[in-house]
């Protein structure tokens, strides 16, 4: 058996390694998770073994900042060089190669350049240094008992005047509209972000993950392919059994659908119309080719049709419990979203 564990991290509150993990499992890991406290000397371990169970989708994502924004510029210019001249693709397979193939540049720029956002890098501004060093004595202390100790009742009363203080100081020098809605969404009792439980066949869900595959199965799961119309017979129609549209793109509507827009919001890609015009001037040319032979093939590229579907509740609907109180948007990737603007102008 192999040893599975974290080389060099200390298992044990004084800095030793006491607790070994060994394991003929392929795959397998142990970490050590310190915010995991149990009341022991021994630091808490969690072991994964690869097949077992249902691991936790990751909550976070890649931020590039203003700072990181050069490096992220810089590092697209660099697999921009490596992608072949799109206006040579031929086919739906290499114009959904190369799609992929963008799509992987703009991945390896965003992690290269970014960092996790994890949505705590912005303390609250009540949070003094004050608050700081009570909190990491509190920590301290922790270890030793999970009993009310007397750091914890100092590290509470180091906020509780630290909130005050600040709110104090707010009203104090509120003299404006702003500063007086500032205090009212203050005093007004926050919303709950948190879902309510579902109820599906007499059971509540409240699993996270449990509550996102009972929507899928109930909402997206409830058609298929056997809901599809039946073929119609066309011998006798007159018509034409395509849609005539313009083949030619120019630079100008390439750029005028794909970052000049209000829509913000990024698809499984990650990718934001804030980075797309950051490197507008290197991709600019590659996407004004591959959206021209898509457009020449009549093709959408499967890369594209990737989205994050996220559930929001249906305005009017007062309980959120059952399943029909929640509706499903599809959030696509930026630059899919332009080459559709574009297929859209031409259908209208």
């Amino acid at each position: 058996m192999d040893f599975i564990g974290e080389v060099g991290v200390p298992t044990q509150r004084y800095g030793h390694v006491l607790d070994l993990t060994f394991s003929n499992i392929p795959w397998a890991q142990t970490i050590v998770r310190t915010d995991m406290h149990c009341g022991s000397d021994h630091e808490t371990q969690v072991t994964v073994l690869p097949g077992r169970g249902d691991t936790p989708a990751p909550q976070y994502q890649y931020r590039v900042t203003e700072a990181n924004l050069g490096k992220f510029i810089g590092l697209v210019e660099i697999g921009v060089l490596a992608l072949r001249d799109p206006w040579s693709v031929t086919c739906e397979e290499e114009a959904n190669a190369y799609a992929k193939a963008l799509a992987g540049v703009f991945k390896a720029a965003i992690e290269g350049a970014g960092q996790i956002d994890k949505g705590d890098s912005r303390p609250a501004q009540w949070w003094t240094q004050e608050c700081k060093d009570a909190y990491k004595t509190y920590l301290a202390s922790r270890q030793l008992s999970d009993t009310l100790t007397l750091e914890k009742k100092d590290f509470l009363t180091t906020v509780r005047k630290a909130k005050r203080e600040y709110w104090r100081r707010i009203i104090d020098n509120a003299k404006d509209d702003t500063a007086l809605y500032k205090v009212i969404g203050w005093h007004k009792q926050a919303s709950s972000l948190k879902a309510p439980p579902l109820a599906v066949n007499g059971k509540l869900v409240e699993d996270t993950m449990e509550k996102a595959k009972v929507l899928r199965e109930e909402i997206l799961d409830r058609f298929s392919a056997d809901d599809d119309l039946a073929e119609f017979q066309l011998e006798d129609f007159q018509g034409v059994t395509y849609l005539p549209w313009e083949q030619t793109i120019s630079l100008e509507e390439v750029e005028r659908c794909t970052i000049g827009v209000s829509s913000t919001s990024p698809g499984t890609d990650q990718v934001t119309v804030r980075l797309l015009k950051a490197c507008w001037d290197t991709i600019k040319d590659p996407l004004h080719g591959l959206f021209s032979r898509c457009l020449e093939l009549s093709y959408f590229p499967d890369t594209w049709k990737n989205a994050e579907v996220a559930m929001i509740p249906k305005v009017g609907k007062k309980d959120k419990t059952s399943v029909r109180s929640w509706r499903p948007i599809a959030l696509l990737s930026c630059i899919s979203k332009g080459f559709e603007r574009i297929i859209s102008r031409r259908i209208a």
